[in-house]
């Protein structure tokens, strides 16, 4: 009954912010699992996240900006090095093999070896 007294723009109004304040949430929340604090503190910020709309958001993305060294850094670097490490591994191995391969077609083929 509330909900047919409600104007239509005035539920495209809410539905549109509930929207907003999820998108806003998932982000935060996103942002705060890379981010080094202890437990408690980790509890803390979810809650004011999820139960503050759009303030908790807001307030957490300042702190966030304000605090990089509790960032966790990725290293780009030492995951390209050691995907190019397993990769020259893999070469090593597949031209071994091959060369292996080759080598006993080369004696079936070979007229000497006959």
């Amino acid at each position: 009954m509330f909900i047919s007294a409600l104007q239509s723009y005035a539920v495209a109004i809410i539905i549109t912010l509930i929207i907003a304040q999820y998108g806003l949430a998932v982000f935060c929340l996103l942002k705060l699992a890379y981010f080094d604090i202890d437990k408690k503190n980790y509890i803390i910020w979810n809650l004011i996240i999820l139960l503050a709309v759009f303030v908790g958001g807001i307030v957490f993305l300042v702190y966030y900006n304000k605090h990089p060294e509790k960032r966790i850094q990725k290293n780009n670097d030492e995951i390209a090095d050691a995907s190019l490490a397993e990769i020259g591994n893999i070469d090593e191995k597949e031209s071994e093999n091959s060369n292996e391969i080759t080598t006993d077609a080369d004696s079936k083929d070979d007229p000497d070896n006959m």
